[in-house]
């Protein structure tokens, strides 16, 4: 999907955002400084010809470079990570109670995607889990994505966000307690971006004990061209793949000829008038939408 000219002011809002969150002190100056920068790379003549990860690759690349950081977002992601950490027995109680597991854990994944620095500069997960019951996936194409899990022999996870990836830990063992002849590779970014899920933080919620783990490209959505070539052949030799939040739905939605013949399906919460208008459903809906 290529940007969207309602993205441009929202990644100068980002910009903003971001600054305050990783810099409390930081001075007027710096900030416009900083957007400054920002704004300047987004007069690009082929800005809305880039798909919208690779122009957000760019601006958080700048954010990085100012704060003089290349991870400004690491302790914030450890801080996610162990924040989930404090839900995974409930999920678990969550799922192990109710009467259609696989569907609970799926659900549980995609509220996870709130955890989102980019769209976000704090969640509440307690509330969000308090509230599942009454929640439902707005956009809902999961029974087809059911029907395609039962007979995919391989399938390709690709993840999103830091704390995020604690639910979908949760919605892969379930995977694989129904299904344990299946065989799951999970996906993370190639370096860090936001709170995008890398190696390390996937190493540390401990799903690396549990399936085969490849990199991606380091972008806020999947780039194909710059990913590793583990990433490549499992996403070429997938019959299912599974992606993660908003990030990688702008990463491929609308793309052809994908080098896949399997399945995709995108998992996210609509977290901005974009996605709305694309899925016709309110901001803050939860989408199973099948690729087609």
């Amino acid at each position: 999907m290529k940007l969207h000219i309602d993205c441009v002011p929202c990644l100068c809002n980002q910009v903003l955002k971001a600054v305050r969150l990783l810099r409390p002190r930081a001075t007027d100056t710096f900030i416009k400084q900083t957007l400054n920068r920002v704004m300047n790379f987004l007069q690009r003549d082929d800005l809305l010809a880039l798909p919208a990860p690779k122009v957000g690759q760019g601006v958080y690349r700048i954010i990085g470079e100012e704060l003089g950081n290349p991870n400004p977002y690491a302790p914030l992601k450890k801080l996610t990570n162990e924040q989930a950490f404090q839900f995974e027995s409930r999920a678990r109680d969550l799922i192990r109670k109710s009467n259609d597991r696989l569907a609970t854990a799926l659900k549980l994944a995609i509220i996870g995607n709130s955890i989102d620095f980019a769209a976000y500069t704090s969640v509440n997960i307690d509330k969000e889990m308090q509230d599942m019951a009454k929640t439902s996936i707005a956009k809902d194409e999961s029974p087809s994505l059911f029907s395609d899990l039962t007979s995919a022999r391989r399938i390709l996870y690709i993840g999103d966000n830091s704390g995020e990836i604690v639910f979908d830990k949760l919605f892969i063992e379930e995977m694989l307690r129904q299904y344990p002849d299946k065989k799951i590779i999970f996906a993370v970014r190639g370096g860090p971006i936001i709170n995008d899920v890398t190696m390390e933080d996937a190493q540390e919620v401990g799903l690396d004990q549990i399936v085969p783990i490849v990199c991606g490209s380091q972008s806020p959505g999947v780039l194909l061209e710059e990913s590793s070539a583990e990433f490549l052949t499992a996403f070429r030799e997938a019959d299912l793949i599974l992606l993660k939040g908003q990030g990688n739905f702008e990463a491929l939605a609308n793309e052809s000829n994908l080098p896949t013949k399997g399945h995709i399906y995108f998992l996210l919460k609509a977290k901005c008038r974009v996605m709305e208008r694309i899925f016709n459903k309110p901001v803050g809906s939860l989408i199973v939408s099948k690729f087609l």
